[in-house]
């Protein structure tokens, strides 16, 4: 008759009690080793830095040290008090800790709590970039780029090559910080026509036509004077005077014959 052994039941976790936020998901686990390690830290120094929860009791921040907890053999339990089903962590042998509460966005808390403790390379960067376009699509460039601390232009480009590989839909729209949907690309803007260039006319045509639109140019009547104002009088003015050549006796200079002094020594003798 065959032995029969019994299955060594599962010690229980603390993933048993406490769900976690897929927001985790951006950051790998740490690895079987530094697991240990920082169990070994707490069980000699004590929870230093409390976990974090939203507000419907998902873990944002903290699995490392949960994890490194279990796998260095300290004990512990996570318990919800009676009044309110507040969460808190025990301790055998410590203190209870109290998890912190974010009611801000999980996805912008976890890059940023783990940002600042992980070197991160630009290629794990630009995984990160993904992995958050992915969870949240309909945020902008701008918003994402602040939150993982690269330039809008990488995340514009990590955006453009998963919308290319199919990995993530192209919208129309996105959600601003205040909650209101934006276009998800700004249109672009509409280059005014070239203007047509004057083409030359004869000098009595421009005379009339200089004649016609400064009787009904009501800028340069205004001025009550011989100044043009607006550019179509300006143009026109200029073409007579190109048009039409000075005359002989004239030295093209306009000068006034009581200025001219070669016209008043010739006066007074």
């Amino acid at each position: 008759m065959p032995i029969q052994t019994k299955t060594p039941a599962r010690k229980p976790s603390w993933r048993d009690v406490l769900a976690i936020h897929p927001a985790c998901d951006l950051f790998p686990l740490m690895t079987p080793a530094e697991l240990f390690e920082l169990g070994e830290d707490i069980k000699k120094n004590g929870l230093k830095l409390p976990i974090a929860i939203t507000g419907d009791s998902q873990l944002l921040d903290g699995r490392g040290r949960l994890d490194g907890m279990e796998a260095a053999g300290v004990e512990f339990k996570i318990r919800r008090t009676t009044n309110g089903g507040q969460v808190h962590i025990d301790i055998v042998g410590g203190d209870l800790s109290f998890p912190g509460i974010v009611t801000s966005d999980p996805y912008a808390y976890v890059i940023s709590v783990n940002i600042r403790r992980r070197h991160l390379t630009a290629e794990k960067k630009r995984e990160l970039i993904a992995k958050l376009i992915k969870a949240q699509p309909e945020k902008p460039d701008l918003q994402i780029a602040k939150t993982v601390k690269v330039s809008p232009t990488t995340v514009g480009t990590v955006r453009r090559e998963m919308e290319a590989k199919g990995d993530v839909s192209k919208l129309e729209t996105r959600t601003d910080t205040k909650g209101r949907q934006q276009p998800a690309r700004k249109a672009a803007k509409k280059k005014p026509a070239p203007s047509e260039p004057i083409k030359p006319v004869a000098a009595q045509e421009a005379k009339l036509t200089l004649a016609t639109t400064a009787a009904q140019c009501a800028v340069c009547l205004e001025q009550k004077s011989a100044i043009f104002v607006c550019g179509d009088c300006l143009s026109i003015y200029f073409q007579i005077r190109e048009a039409t050549p000075p005359p002989d006796d004239d030295d093209g200079l306009g000068i006034p014959d009581f200025l001219d002094r070669n016209k008043q020594t010739g006066a007074a003798l």
